[in-house]
């Protein structure tokens, strides 16, 4: 509410005076001071005319201050009320805009018992109601904000539990094989440690027999001479056949140690995407207040009809899929997710670009890389980093764009997207046809002559389209959905922009996860652009 100001009389301004207004007269929408509101009152136009204090004039709001009993096209006075424009008029305004308008009724008429109609108890009473149900909502929120908050905080504290026991487990593990390698290790040095000192005594006591051999053949007889020959042959011979045992043995194998890490860690490090997930579910909201009357008497005052409703884009999904899918009610409560393409380990022939979201069956120009063991080597194509479990809903967008470079030879393949277990994608350079794989393919067909989409199962064609001419120069782009239910075990593929359901694979094995993949191929003749649009995720 403005603060009451000061203004001046219509009439006086008017006159070229400036005496302050104490009164506002509603009919004639000015002010009046003192003396002009005693002649206002004194004329016979005038004398039945409604007025109210300035100060109480500036306590209505702005709104209400501003509406005026005049026509604003034709600056005169409203008379009467179309009903089926739900507007007042003057008389210039049907001539104008109301010739066909049959439902018109005196402004009068509408107008005089507004003040005394049920409208206002119940206008009022649904103010309150109103007012109290949002008071009851940013009530039931503020709670909900405390309780989301305290189940941030429990999340924090699984979440740091869990990685205490990781770490716990981890450092278990890792004691162990500490503990095993030293094990090993105080053997192989033991045994080692023990023949070395052998050797050292065996190679004092033929030092020894050096030394006696000199002094014996300095100072001894012949007969001496030769009957200790014969002993230190004895002894010499001897410790020789200890070395040649020792040659042929094991004792002298090169024993080394080496430390294997199992597979099982590093698929942890390569299988693992995600620490968890975060879901959300939805509980309906018991609602206390009173929202509608479903009781009122007809209201007085006429109100607007309601604009028609605007049909949803097409591209709004969830909307769209609620229509054309049999099963509406699972979008109720399905979150975003972040869909991204594994650049790591992309075929070296294939690009990711990196925002992670975008393919190409082309090569993308960049500095050679080093050697990286994890990439694959037979399928020409990239697996997202998102995993599909069970159980779970899962909805993503591919927005697919290609041009004819050259034409396409009989049956050339320019893409494949599906879904596939992690042992099924590197086999081959396709996927199709390997067990636990799914996908559509988009590839030369030579009645079209032109670059189709098709999938087929236990050679059935499920569903065929075609793309784009087999011409030079010639492009397309197309928004495919799919919708991988692994509750029930479907996988849907729809063309969104067009609001058609293509397919839908049944019995899809969803016992182990599944990974989204796409593949390019034969880049000198058609160039493909595949991106990954955001998707949606719903846990059962």
């Amino acid at each position: 509410m403005e603060l009451p100001s000061k203004n001046l009389c219509t009439l006086c301004t008017d006159d070229g005076l400036s005496n302050y207004a104490v009164t506002w007269c509603t009919e004639c929408e000015g002010f009046l001071c003192t003396d002009c509101e005693k002649h206002h009152k004194r004329s016979k136009a005038s004398k039945e005319h409604s007025t109210m204090s300035t100060e109480d004039y500036h306590k209505l709001p702005k709104s209400i201050r501003e509406t005026s009993n005049r026509c604003k096209d034709h600056d005169k006075k409203y008379e009467l009320y179309c009903s089926s424009h739900a507007c007042p008029c003057c008389v210039q305004c049907i001539a104008d805009t109301h010739q066909k308008c049959q439902d018109m009724k005196p402004l009068a008429d509408i107008l005089k018992e507004v003040k005394s109609s049920a409208a206002i108890p119940l206008l009022k009473n649904d103010l309150k109601d109103l007012r109290e149900s949002f008071e009851e909502v940013i009530k039931h929120i503020g709670d909900r904000i405390k309780i989301i908050n305290s189940q941030k905080e429990k999340g924090i504290e699984e979440i740091r539990s869990m990685r205490k026991l990781l770490e716990d487990h981890f450092d278990k593990l890792e004691r162990q094989i500490l503990g095993d390698l030293n094990a090993k290790h105080s053997i192989l040095k033991s045994k080692l440690a023990e023949l070395v000192k052998e050797m050292e005594n065996r190679a004092k006591l033929v030092g020894q027999l050096e030394d006696e051999f000199s002094t014996m053949t300095k100072y001894a007889t012949e007969l001496q001479i030769y009957v200790g020959m014969q002993e230190l042959e004895k002894t010499a011979s001897k410790e020789a056949k200890f070395l040649e045992d020792l040659e042929s043995g094991n004792d002298l194998h090169d024993n080394n140690m080496e430390v294997k890490i199992l597979s099982e860690v590093y698929s942890v490090l390569q299988d693992v995407y995600s620490f968890g997930k975060i879901s959300i579910k939805s509980t309906p909201y018991s609602f206390h207040g009173k929202i509608g009357r479903k009781d009122q008497a007809q209201r007085i005052v006429p109100t607007v009809p309601k604009p028609e409703q605007v049909k949803p884009s097409l591209m709004e999904n969830f909307e769209f899929l609620k229509v054309i899918t049999n099963n509406p009610d699972i979008f109720s409560q399905i979150r975003q997710m972040r869909f991204f393409l594994d650049k790591k380990t992309a075929h070296k022939e294939v690009s990711v670009l990196e925002d992670g979201t975008t393919f190409s069956n082309s090569i993308q120009e960049v500095a050679e890389e080093s050697y990286n063991s994890s990439r694959h080597k037979r399928f020409k194509g990239a697996r997202g980093t998102h995993v599909f479990t069970q159980p779970g809903i899962y909805f993503y967008e591919v927005i697919i764009s290609m041009k004819v470079l050259a034409p396409l030879q009989e049956n050339n393949i320019a893409f494949e997207i599906g879904i596939a277990r992690h042992t099924s994608i590197d086999k081959k350079k396709y996927i199709e046809g390997q067990p636990f794989t799914y996908s559509m393919v988009g590839i030369h067909h030579p009645k079209c002559d032109a670059v189709c989409v098709q999938m087929i199962r236990q050679e059935v064609v499920l569903f065929h389209k075609t793309l784009v001419k087999n011409q030079v120069d010639e492009e397309c782009r197309i928004v495919l959905g799919f919708l991988l239910n692994t509750d029930n075990g479907t996988w849907e593929i729809y063309n969104i922009e067009e609001g058609e359901n293509l397919c839908a694979v049944h019995n899809v094995n969803c016992e182990q996860p599944l990974f989204p993949v796409i593949s390019g191929y034969n880049p000198s003749q058609i160039q493909v652009t595949a991106t990954f649009v955001t998707g949606h995720q719903k846990s059962l």
